[in-house]
């Protein structure tokens, strides 16, 4: 059992939380929850649960991208903090008035017209007031160091005004006038001197203030948490929206806030950390759900977790509208797509035996098998090379490829100059390519093409006729192929995850609907000794949907009938 208001772990037959002392509701025997109810209230009958479902649906997708992208392009969109401090609170703003717009479109999709922004406004803007704290700490920073700016300035200028003077004297007027004289010479020299060391130091303060600006305004932590309190506001406007439906007597529109969907994470958490016994399973998974029913995440997370119960949460997000059907076709379509990559590539076709889904044991032997084409430009990071070449490693996340994510593993790079701040670096969820002034970055749940070409401008790699790096031929000729496999071997790991089997040959076999004769087969037909397409190459054509091998001149496929044009 769990706690239904800060969702930690309960003993058998607690009467009372023991983390935060909320009573422990009754639950049904056969893992039904039952949902405690005041008596003491008229309450109206709920609205239809895929109309729930499909309006927070929609709120998390716009409030994601409103906060998301709002905080991804703010450096670049203010690029100073005191233009961000002057502008920043009436864009914020707007994103809001954005949310408004979704909640009166839902109304009026529902028939109701009475509503627009401002109306909604009145319900909604005392909800969010988690973003305005965030936006102080931004206003409370740039006017402390303008105000220690302005306090040394004024500092400078008290010095100034407060130096001591020069007196001019003499015997006789004459002697007077030429002392005098020479006092203010010296006077003005004095204040001249003053005025430059205090321009200087102004200058220098000036620059000491910007630069404490640019470390406050580009640090990523405070994007984050800005990001973060965004979200949050824009989710607890919906406890408003909520306010308002119910005055209309068109029954109990139930809000489910973000703590609610804290507290069913943390049901998760605790199920991810092996702390419910397998009896209660099932259970936790239904209470996880109940807490916060209309987030795809946490029903995919129970399907995965509790197989057995997977018609039964399908069922369950379906009464949310949150289809999960299709959501399952999309991924075996992307890992039908991702496994018919592996099994055209070369690496893969000669060594299909040896690769399981166990990444570390993957990367280990094809870094003992190809040892010879691991050089200074081309690394496989093994256990073996991941110490040899750390400075490499630092170099390149310092450069371009600065993953975060502790559960990123690096798996090959390629420095086509030699260079650890350009080239093609690899891990277990991305692929980073820099070049020039270029940088791009690929996530890895999608098949991507790796190809070397030759052109008038050279030869070059090539990825998804998007980003060219240029290279060295021969080099190049004897390494994609492995950039191809790994590329191709994390992608078909990432889209499969939800389904993958034991045995990774056959999930690809079963794809692809190919043997492993016709594997086989298919890596006695590749060449590497020139990057020019071999001459066998020509004398056959690849499906690209099925992967099947047809004669050159046909135009359909043999085994699925696909336009091989």
């Amino acid at each position: 059992m769990f706690c239904s208001q800060c969702g930690k772990p309960l003993p058998e037959d607690a009467k009372f939380c023991q983390s935060c002392g909320t009573p422990v509701f009754e639950t049904a025997s056969d893992s039904t929850l039952v949902l405690q109810k005041n008596s003491e209230l008229d309450v109206q009958e709920e609205v239809p649960t895929q109309m729930v479902g499909t309006f927070y649906s929609g709120l998390l997708n716009l409030s994601n991208s409103l906060a998301s992208n709002f905080c991804a392009t703010g450096i670049a969109t203010y690029k100073t903090l005191d233009a961000f401090v002057h502008r920043g609170e009436d864009d914020i703003e707007d994103l809001f008035f954005q949310v408004d717009q979704y909640f009166k479109n839902f109304l009026r999709q529902n028939n109701i017209y009475q509503y627009d922004e401002s109306h909604l406004e009145e319900y909604t803007e005392d909800c969010r007031t988690d973003w305005y704290d965030v936006f102080q700490e931004a206003v409370s920073a740039c006017q402390k160091i303008t105000e220690e700016l302005n306090q040394e300035r004024e500092y400078r200028a008290a010095r100034k005004a407060g130096r001591g003077r020069v007196v001019g004297g003499g015997f006789g007027f004459s002697g007077a006038v030429k002392g005098m004289a020479t006092a203010g010479a010296m006077n003005m020299g004095a204040g001249m001197l003053h005025s430059i060391a205090n321009g200087l130091g102004n200058a220098m303060s000036e620059a000491k203030a910007s630069s404490a600006k640019d470390d406050f305004f580009k640090n990523q932590s405070f994007w984050d948490e800005l990001q973060f309190a965004i979200i949050t506001d824009c989710y607890a406007m919906a406890e408003g929206f909520t306010e308002l439906w119910d005055s209309l007597s068109l029954g109990q529109f139930p809000f489910y806030s973000l703590d609610n969907f804290f507290q069913a994470q943390t049901i998760q958490s605790s199920i991810q950390e092996q702390q419910v016994p397998e009896t209660q399973l099932e259970h936790a998974l239904l209470e996880m759900l109940q807490l916060y029913p209309v987030n795809q995440e946490l029903y995919i997370f129970a399907v995965k977790t509790f197989p057995q119960g997977k018609e039964n949460f399908f069922s369950m997000a379906f009464d949310y509208n949150i289809d999960l059907y299709a959501w399952e076709n999309h991924r075996r379509s992307l890992a039908q797509q991702c496994a018919t990559t592996l099994a055209a590539s070369p690496r893969y076709c000669v060594d299909y035996d040896e690769i399981s889904y166990d990444l570390m044991d993957t990367i280990e032997f094809m870094a003992e098998i190809y040892e010879d084409d691991i050089s200074s430009n081309f690394i496989i990071f093994s256990n073996k090379y991941v110490k040899e070449k750390s400075s490499l490693l630092d170099t390149a996340q310092r450069s371009f490829a600065s993953y975060k994510n502790t559960h990123e593993i690096p798996v090959c790079f390629y420095m086509p100059h030699g260079n650890a701040k350009e080239g093609i670096f690899l891990t277990n969820q991305k692929l980073y390519a820099h070049e020039g002034h270029c940088v791009k970055i690929y996530t890895l749940d999608t098949p991507h093409t790796i190809d070397l070409v030759d052109d008038d401008s050279g030869p070059h790699i090539e990825i998804d006729d998007d980003l060219r790096l240029s290279t060295d031929p021969y080099n190049a000729n004897q390494l994609v192929p492995h950039l191809q496999f790994f590329a191709a071997y994390c992608a078909f790991l990432c889209a499969n995850q939800d389904f993958s089997s034991a045995n990774l040959l056959q999930d690809v076999l079963q794809y692809t609907g190919l043997s492993c004769a016709a594997l086989s087969e298919r890596a006695s037909y590749e060449s590497y000794d020139s990057y020019e397409e071999s001459d066998v190459e020509g004398d056959v054509k690849y499906c690209s949907e099925c992967g099947a091998i047809n004669e050159i001149d046909a135009d359909f496929c043999s085994e699925c009938g696909a336009d091989l044009d």
